[in-house]
């Protein structure tokens, strides 16, 4: 993944006045461990957000479906759901003043991409905790809301 923070010019990129807006991308890899991946680099760019006083969004996230037995390994759970974990990676998000959305990765009502969607997307028909994980962002939709 490539974050702003490892680009050399990255000052100079998010200082730009056409530049709106910091982009990352966030994956769980276990209700342990949220944003494990690349989190140093995740959170330099909150801080270049903050430097330049300019919104946060999560452009790319998902809570990557870890078997038990394996919880830093490649394979999927089928039956993991993620909907408990989702609730608390959207609520650390959202605690950072500067998030300004959240897009949920592979989101799609009835097909898999084939581009990581099987482990850290959300697909209607594929994923056993579709229904858990919408009632979630249903929810967090409606508390924003108020």
């Amino acid at each position: 993944m490539l974050t702003a923070s490892n680009l050399h010019l990255r000052n100079e990129l998010y200082g730009l006045p056409q530049i709106d807006f910091v982009t990352v991308h966030s994956y769980t890899r276990n209700k342990n461990a949220p944003n494990r991946q690349d989190e140093e680099d995740v959170f330099r760019d909150i801080e270049l957000a903050r430097a330049f006083g300019k919104p946060l969004l999560v452009e790319e996230a998902g809570i990557v479906r870890l078997p038990k037995d394996n919880p830093t390994g490649d394979d999927c759970d089928d039956e993991a759901d993620r909907g408990a974990m989702l609730k608390d990676h959207l609520k650390r998000w959202f605690d950072i003043p500067e998030t300004c959305g959240f897009l949920q990765w592979g989101f799609t009502v009835d097909r898999n991409t084939g581009d990581g969607d099987t482990c850290s997307g959300l697909v209607n028909g594929v994923h056993s905790d579709f229904q858990s994980m919408v009632s979630v962002y249903s929810q967090w939709a409606i508390d924003l809301a108020k």
